[in-house]
């Protein structure tokens, strides 16, 4: 019975966090990156690898020609035509998405916006009401009483 308890908490935040992503303008896209040996792939693999490795202290788009040596509009290039997303927006779905790893591991909303670089929680709230249709502490409170549903929440 406790294998089938964790088991459910472990499909119950897979499902939370697929739910989240059907949400953002990224969902989905990441998916459909083709890998090839061009010079392009390489530098958008490295920008991502580097994003996930950083993405909480990266405070504006000056790390691409700092450590890449490439102009950020041709790096927002590269996203733009693998993800449909610039680089930009690509952070901010870093730090949510570890937001919300965060939140439903049971840190405080605020905490967790703060941690994931989020200057403030009011431009946490703001990006992820813009993207869920949902406020953090909404999202919180549904998971922590019911679950989350994509039909009550996304109108799925």
């Amino acid at each position: 019975r406790a294998l089938s308890s964790a088991a459910s908490d472990v499909y119950k935040r897979q499902l939370i966090r697929e739910l989240l992503l059907c949400g953002t303008p990224l969902s989905g896209e990441m998916h459909r990156v083709q890998r090839t040996s061009s010079h392009g792939d390489l530098l958008f693999e490295q920008v991502c690898a580097y994003i996930s490795a950083h993405f909480d202290t990266i405070k504006d788009l000056g790390f691409i020609s700092d450590r890449f040596h490439y102009s950020t509009v041709y790096v927002n290039g590269l996203f733009r035509q693998r993800l449909g997303v610039s680089v930009w927006q690509y952070v901010l779905h870093k730090r949510i998405d570890r937001a919300c790893d965060l939140m439903l591991d049971g840190m405080r909303v605020e905490k967790a916006a703060l941690c994931c670089g989020f200057e403030d929680y009011s431009t946490f709230y703001r990006i992820f009401r813009k993207n869920y249709g949902i406020t953090p502490l909404h999202a919180v409170k549904t998971d922590q009483s019911q679950g989350w549903s994509g039909t009550e929440l996304f109108g799925q």
